[in-house]
């Protein structure tokens, strides 16, 4: 699962490119704590691990984003929140079983796509090694994750 690069020129902006990371990495974080409480145990400590991570690359990105002189936003957005009662719904038809993992990837590699975008349009070499590093992070952990298929 290697990360697709946005061509789009209005995410040129290192600050904002930085912002969709983060509210990216949000949404997922929320989503997760929801999901853990009532993951069957095949699957739970998956989602525990990538909670963990993005509770962490959260403070990253928003020490980032503050480091540039804006406010990090740490709300979701409208689609995250259109999302999230998918998966709330989801969860109380079928439980949170393997079958989510799709989804859940699905949303991880919209994640590792924005941290990759971010790494392009930053200028200083501290941040685009930081970015890296959470773009490892994150594909390390998807790649050890199990029945991906």
């Amino acid at each position: 699962m290697q990360a697709r690069v946005n061509p789009d020129p209005r995410h040129d902006d290192a600050a904002t490119c930085l912002q969709i990371a983060l509210s990216r990495s949000v949404a997922l974080m929320d989503s997760y704590d929801k999901l853990v409480a009532q993951a069957a145990l095949s699957i739970r400590p998956t989602l525990v691990s990538l909670r963990a991570l993005h509770a962490k690359h959260i403070t990253q990105l928003s020490a980032m984003i503050t480091a540039k002189g804006r406010d990090p936003d740490r709300s979701k957005g409208v689609m995250a929140a259109v999302k999230n009662i998918v998966t709330r719904v989801r969860v109380m038809l079928d439980g949170v079983t393997q079958d989510v993992l799709p989804a859940i990837l699905q949303g991880e590699r919209d994640v590792l796509d924005a941290l990759a975008t971010a790494e392009l349009a930053v200028r200083e070499e501290r941040d685009r090694a930081e970015l890296a590093q959470m773009r490892q992070e994150l594909q390390n952990l998807l790649d050890d994750t199990p029945d991906q298929g």
